[in-house]
């Protein structure tokens, strides 16, 4: 199962639900695979520091813009636009292994 042929992934209590994007050989196009959580179910926020962020507006900043960055690289490997991240490093000047 490669991930180019999966639609999406539902996570349940007791199975996982993967939804194919063609039909496999029986004609199915979901899959339920069975489930058994090793740790403790938890809802909401799991861990919470009891120290304040250390990131500062530089930081944050810096941050956010390379993520901006991904996003944009992303969208142009999907879009077709660029083969690769090889072709993108190459026009951004930057190493492979930072793209």
């Amino acid at each position: 199962m490669a991930a180019e042929e999966i639609e999406r992934v539902i996570v349940f209590a007791d199975h996982i639900a993967v939804a194919m994007k063609r039909p496999d050989a029986n004609g199915g196009t979901e899959r339920n695979l069975p489930f058994v959580p090793t740790v403790p179910l938890l809802k909401g926020v799991a861990y919470v520091s009891g120290q304040p962020p250390k990131l500062d507006a530089r930081d944050r900043n810096a941050l956010l813009q390379a993520i901006a960055r991904a996003r944009k690289w992303m969208d142009e490997i999907i879009g077709g636009k660029v083969a690769s991240f090889e072709a993108i490093a190459e026009v951004e000047k930057i190493g492979v292994r930072y793209v």
